[in-house]
């Protein structure tokens, strides 16, 4: 069974799934990224790329398949005890069951004393707290039905992937695009005003119950890889936020496309502080149920980032939400891990 992402180390070679394809994560656009590229697609190489030299690739250990499958959790749990305090380790999974194998060695040397820091997608933490199977959301456990608003969606992420999603999904007609563009709010006479303007349009169209779309526009603007860049990504994250929370209005549905967007959106646009994980969307998009100190207590939050789904997977999910689409139905056929 392949979780949400399509993402696979074998032999410190990180792959991301794209059909029947296994590609190297430095072939993929995301590798092109102007801030978060990289070069290397061997877990080691990008370790030592992205620490630039400062960590030494003799110091940086792996945990293959072969120990994982063949020596299983003692074999793994013993390599664990003779890591030496503080270097990286890399390890390799390709399924479920090979992050169940080392979640039992790492739960073992735990009991030991043994302390570590992970960074990981969202399946090892599924199967480090023992979460089940669990079948997707519907669309009535997404959006209140009932009401008379229309949904919103915001999407920051840039990548090809989003690109290609979002001319997908307006294609079909069914949600009304509202370009946030970049070049205005940054040469334009206020930033302040032209986001007050957009505020303006979007509430306006959900409250005449139509579905939204808030994209920024696609071409890159910034100087690639550097602060200044970097921090003009953060003030239009900021403005999208802002969007959200000037609405005044309690969207249908939310969903936030790109991890920035959603990172922003979710302290600054709606206030949350704490969140419930409810499951998935889709396969990959988990969804947050807001806490009651937020703008909308109980409003579903659903995150969507950039390199999760094929070309109509936005789509999909929009249809699902408003009923007109079997793709819902199918899909829960599919147990996948809670994210």
């Amino acid at each position: 069974m392949l979780w949400g992402g399509g993402r696979l180390t074998i032999d410190k070679i990180h792959y991301l799934v794209q059909g029947d394809d296994l590609v190297p994560v430095a072939a993929t656009p995301f590798a092109r990224d102007p801030f978060f590229g990289y070069t290397a697609s061997n877990q080691r190489e990008w370790i030592v790329e992205k620490s630039q030299d400062t960590i030494l690739g003799d110091s940086i250990r792996s945990i293959s398949l072969e120990d994982i499958r063949c020596g299983g959790s003692a074999h793994v749990l013993e390599m664990i005890r003779n890591l030496p305090k503080g270097p990286f380790c890399i390890v390799n999974a390709a399924h479920y069951r090979d992050l169940e194998v080392f979640t039992l060695a790492v739960l073992d040397a735990e009991a030991e004393g043994k302390r570590f820091l992970f960074r990981s997608a969202a399946a090892f933490v599924a199967v480090r707290l023992g979460l089940e199977a669990k079948s997707l959301l519907s669309p009535r456990h997404l959006c209140d039905l009932n009401s008379p608003t229309g949904g919103l969606i915001v999407c920051g992420s840039y990548v090809p992937g989003s690109t290609r999603q979002l001319e997908h999904l307006f294609s079909q007609g069914e949600v009304e695009p509202a370009e946030f563009s970049v070049t205005q709010f940054v040469n334009g006479d206020s930033p302040d005003k032209y986001v007050t303007k957009l505020t303006n349009q979007v509430r306006n169209r959900l409250i005449n119950g139509r579905n939204v779309v808030l994209f920024t526009s696609r071409q890159y603007v910034g100087e690639a890889g550097t602060q200044q860049g970097l921090a003009l990504g953060r003030s239009i994250a900021w403005a999208l936020a802002q969007i959200v929370r000037e609405l005044g209005i309690r969207p249908r549905f939310l969903a936030v496309k790109g991890g920035i967007t959603s990172s922003e959106v979710a302290p600054r646009g709606l206030g949350v502080k704490r969140a419930i994980v409810r499951g998935q969307a889709l396969p990959g998009v988990p969804v947050w149920e807001l806490d009651e100190n937020s703008l909308y207590p109980g409003l579903k939050y659903m995150i969507f980032p950039g390199n999760v789904g094929g070309p109509d997977a936005l789509a999909r999910l929009v249809k699902s939400l408003a009923g007109t689409d079997d793709a819902q139905r199918v899909d829960k056929r599919t147990n996948l891990m809670n994210p």
